[in-house]
């Protein structure tokens, strides 16, 4: 971090630039979760709030080089002035901003984005993934439990397919620490949106954005015969 500085010290006034190198930072943050009603779509959609920011830093690990007239005199006075007056501002400033980030970025982003998304190069396959249940709550249990809608539908034609969502417990008190759950009506109805947007699925492509490549080798461990018929190490191309 540089900054500009004018100093006066008794009958000097110094002038120049401070550059100022921190290590050892630390932060500790404490973010709350909760709902917000999306103005899009009327669902609720996640909410953020910021419940504690605290950043440490050490004075002794803070490196500050002046450059500029009168340095050299008004160091020994300077530095020390401006680790336990200046760093404090900073802190409280960086704070401020962090809230304001989480309050007027973050949450109006999820308020209009935070309930459903269209899946890039799907031609409109797009997933509902709205709070259900008064979203997050804490059970008796002191287990944190979230369920989202799961619906997956085309943008362009939507409807309701003719299966009915499942009711289940999202916890299983025989499981492990994390768990997560789809149910066969978010798989049927992405498959029904596939079928609906009538454009085949280059999964080839969506492979290649996560730098994956598929190969006969990766098919031949479920069908044998592909490795028979073209061979190992061959790149393979999915539609769908």
């Amino acid at each position: 971090m540089s900054a500009d500085f004018k100093f006066k010290y008794l009958f000097i006034t110094a002038t120049g630039t401070a550059d100022i190198k921190m290590s050892d930072i630390g932060l500790d943050m404490e973010l709350g979760l909760g709902t917000q009603v999306s103005n899009t779509t009327g669902e609720l959609a996640p909410k953020l709030a910021v419940k504690k920011s605290d950043i440490n830093i050490d004075p002794s690990k803070v490196d500050i080089k002046l450059t500029g007239s009168l340095v050299a005199k008004i160091a020994s006075v300077f530095i020390p002035l401006f680790k336990s007056t200046i760093i404090p501002d900073v802190v409280k400033t960086v704070q401020q901003q962090i809230t304001e980030i989480v309050d007027d970025q973050i949450d109006t982003a999820l308020m209009v984005n935070g309930t459903q998304i269209t899946i890039p190069y799907l031609s409109g396959v797009t997933v509902d993934f709205a709070q259900m249940n008064g979203g997050p709550t804490v059970s008796t249990a002191s287990v944190l439990e979230m369920s989202v809608n799961g619906t997956i539908f085309d943008i362009h034609n939507p409807h309701t397919i003719s299966e009915l969502p499942a009711n289940f417990n999202v916890h299983d008190p025989a499981g492990k620490s994390f768990q997560g759950y789809l149910t066969d009506y978010v798989l049927n109805s992405a498959l029904d949106a596939s079928y609906n947007t009538g454009n085949p699925i280059d999964v080839t492509h969506l492979l290649s954005l996560a730098n994956v490549t598929v190969t006969t080798d990766d098919i031949g461990t479920v069908f044998p015969e592909i490795l028979k018929k073209y061979g190992s190490g061959k790149n393979v191309s999915i539609d769908l």
